[in-house]
């Protein structure tokens, strides 16, 4: 009998497939929101340094003159607890 070398997936492919399934598993669940460590305090204003404030009636947004008439920049941030629940108020962060 003649011998026959066949040709086979090599362990070290397996291996590899397999650690780049589960990595693409996780970053699936982390970027769905499945896995709540990543996201946990997104929504707290305070944790992003700012504060609730007021909204504008027409932009819905932070004011664009601060309380004490500097030149301060804000940036709004929308789903966080300050604008929950049908609150008309909005995470104002200080940016410049």
């Amino acid at each position: 009998m003649a011998n026959k070398k066949s040709q086979s997936i090599s362990l070290n492919t397996i291996i590899i497939a397999i650690i780049a399934l589960v990595v693409l598993i996780v970053l699936i669940l982390v970027f769905t929101g499945k896995i709540k460590m990543f996201g946990e305090g997104v929504d707290n204003c305070v944790q992003r340094g700012g504060s609730c404030e007021n909204a504008d009636s027409r932009t819905k947004r932070c004011p664009t003159i601060p309380p004490d008439g500097g030149q301060e920049v804000y940036a709004t941030y929308k789903n966080t607890e300050c604008d929950k629940d049908g609150k008309t108020q909005v995470c104002c962060v200080r940016i410049l």
